[in-house]
């Protein structure tokens, strides 16, 4: 049908998986009976089980109403929350459309997100030396010092406006009486603009390096980049669309940037 056919299809897309806890859910109605609600133990329509349910209604009340309207492509996609697996590895050759929405990311009707980070995952492990805590402790090099010792002169948690950096596990599991010889730990680096996220990063790495030549020790250290950061401009075709349905609807049009991931970041 040519390339021009492709532009016109409209692709809906949401992913299948859930954040926790999602199992055991037992909808009911509200106390005045509008809405549909999980007794509160559970989530209901959480990221992303509204989306999928929009989805399913879009297309059956087109097909219930034979209504016109665009060729459509409906993207469901798995492993949004353990890092965008499901929006990473599609087979581009079986998706046609040039044009998508993502029913993810909140905000309510109207609502549109145009911008995401990039995002870092930074995994490593410090290996120092063990030895016996009370008889000769000055033998050892204790790796939970050194990672001490990083942490004491790394910028952590709201770098600026754009970027942040946060440390989630440091394991270190030794009995009292020994010098702990390795350490591992898990951080992320997050920035909405490109250059600073790389900068934290590189910052990161050269404070634990320093840190473990300070000591003697060893540094292994692995960063992978699972988000891409990006911004729409008010011109993009697809937020014009967007736009221009919002005021038909009478809904407020506003734009959001988000500090997480979708599979948009994919």
């Amino acid at each position: 049908k040519g390339s021009k056919a492709h532009e016109d299809i409209i692709i809906l897309e949401a992913h299948m998986d859930t954040v926790e806890p999602g199992n055991g859910v037992k909808p009911s109605f509200s106390e005045d009976g509008l809405y549909i609600v999980s007794d509160g133990t559970t989530i209901l329509g959480s990221d992303d089980k509204a989306g999928i349910a929009q989805i399913i209604e879009v297309e059956a009340v087109l097909r219930e109403n034979n209504l016109a309207h665009p060729p459509l492509e409906l993207l469901f996609t798995i492993g949004e929350e353990v890092g965008i697996l499901g929006a990473f590895n599609i087979d581009k050759d079986l998706v046609k459309g040039k044009i998508a929405y993502v029913l993810d990311g909140g905000g309510g009707p109207g609502a549109a997100v145009i911008g995401g980070p990039d995002y870092y995952d930074i995994l490593g492990t410090i290996t120092g030396r063990a030895a016996h805590a009370g008889q000769a402790p000055d033998e050892g090099i204790s790796s939970i010092q050194v990672m001490a010792d990083a942490i004491s002169n790394m910028k952590l948690l709201k770098i600026d406006e754009d970027t942040t950096t946060n440390i989630g596990r440091v394991i270190c599991d030794y009995p009292t009486n020994v010098v702990p010889e390795v350490t591992r730990f898990a951080m992320e680096v997050r920035s909405l603009d490109t250059e600073k996220g790389k900068a934290q990063v590189q910052h990161v790495l050269d404070t634990l390096q320093a840190s473990v030549d300070k000591f003697g020790a060893k540094l292994e250290v692995s960063v992978d980049q699972s988000l891409h950061a990006y911004h729409h401009s008010e011109d993009n075709p697809v937020l014009k669309r967007f736009k221009a349905m919002c005021e038909r609807h009478n809904l407020n049009y506003r734009t959001l940037v988000m500090r997480g991931g979708t599979d948009v970041s994919g």
